[in-house]
C-alpha cells in the first residue's frame, strides 16, 4: 500500500519465474495460491495490471508474459510461434525447461509480452567465466554484439502478435555482464543506435 501511488510502479508481480511455487504444474494448491495472490493484489490496486507469475507457468494475470533468451532471431521466432500456438509447450529446447502456461489457464484476449529477453554478454575487458554470466556464447567484438542485439530486437519488433518486450538487462550487475550499459552506467555501444533498434525505427 505504501507504493501504490508511486509513479514508477507500472505493474504488480507477486511471483517471478515460479520462485516459491516450483511445482505448479503438478500441485493444484500452488496454482490456487498464485490465483489468490492475483485477486488479492488486484483488489488492493485495480488501477495497474497484475502479473501473478512472470516468465513462465502462467496461471492467471492481465498479460501472458514470457522470459525468452534465445540468442538468434530465428530461434526466438520459432519459440514465440510455438508458445503462441501452444502455450503449454516448453519455453526453451533445453531438458527440463518450464512451460509457458499451466494447462488450466485461460489466455483469451490477453496481450503477450516478452518481459525478459536479450541477456547478451559483452565486455572486452572481462573473461567469460562463471562469475561473468550471460546467455549463449559471448560476442567476439562490438560488431558481433551489435549484430545480435539488432537480430533479436528486429525479430521482436516485427512480430505483430506480441504487445511489447523488455530487454534484460539495462546495466551489468555484480554477477552478470549482460547489460546494454556497463556497471558504472556508461554505454557499451552508441546510445542513439540502441534507441533506434529497441524502438524498431528505420
Amino acid at each position: 500500500e505504501g507504493l501504490q501511488h508511486h509513479p514508477s510502479v507500472v505493474a504488480w508481480v507477486p511471483f517471478n519465474e515460479s520462485w516459491g511455487v516450483w511445482h505448479q504444474t503438478s500441485r493444484a494448491e500452488q496454482q490456487e495460491w498464485v490465483r489468490a495472490l492475483y485477486h488479492l493484489t488486484k483488489s488492493s490496486d485495480p488501477t495497474r495490471p497484475v502479473i501473478a507469475n512472470d516468465g513462465w507457468e502462467f496461471v492467471v494475470g492481465d498479460a501472458f508474459t514470457l522470459h525468452l533468451y534465445q540468442q538468434t532471431g530465428e530461434a526466438l521466432e520459432q519459440a514465440l510461434d510455438r508458445l503462441i500456438d501452444d502455450p503449454v509447450s516448453p519455453i526453451a529446447d533445453s531438458p527440463g525447461a518450464r512451460v509457458g502456461a499451466i494447462d488450466t489457464a485461460s489466455l483469451t484476449d490477453l496481450p503477450i509480452l516478452i518481459t525478459e529477453c536479450g541477456g547478451v554478454g559483452f565486455d572486452p575487458s572481462a573473461d567469460a567465466t562463471e562469475e561473468a554470466f550471460a546467455y549463449g556464447e559471448w560476442p567476439e567484438d562490438e560488431a558481433s554484439f551489435k549484430h545480435r542485439v539488432a537480430d533479436i530486437t528486429s525479430t521482436l519488433n516485427n512480430n505483430e502478435k506480441i504487445a511489447g518486450f523488455v530487454w534484460t538487462q539495462l546495466t551489468d550487475v555484480a554477477q552478470e555482464t549482460n547489460g546494454l550499459l556497463y556497471f558504472d552506467r556508461s554505454p557499451k555501444i552508441d546510445v542513439a543506435w540502441l534507441s533506434k533498434h529497441i524502438q524498431g525505427l528505420p
